[in-house]
């Protein structure tokens, strides 16, 4: 069975991204240590490594029903390259695509 080290980061998609920089500042003490805003992308840290949290606005289209998820995708660390190697070997045999 996979089993991760920790959380390594998350990248949401968003519709306001000074709404949600001032939003995760405020409830998480993230500080922003990369702000990309001519691309509408941010980057939150908690300190220990570049980046906890990564925001991105959408750039077109119609903002998303509030009902709908906006992860991106996240990043779970693992031990070494062997145990990446077994947990995709893992998920794979699990029919997870990659």
């Amino acid at each position: 069975m996979v089993k991760a080290r920790k959380l390594g980061h998350i990248v949401m998609n968003v519709s306001d991204l000074e709404a949600s920089l001032a939003f995760y500042i405020k409830v998480t003490g993230a500080e922003v240590v990369s702000d990309l805003r001519e691309s509408k992308i941010a980057f939150l840290s908690l300190g220990q490594q570049h980046h906890d949290i990564a925001l991105v606005q959408r750039a077109t289209g119609a903002p998303p029903d509030p009902t709908q998820p906006g992860l991106v995708h996240m990043a779970w660390q693992l031990g070494d390259f062997a145990e990446l190697q077994s947990a995709h070997k893992e998920l794979t045999e699990a029919g997870i695509a990659l």
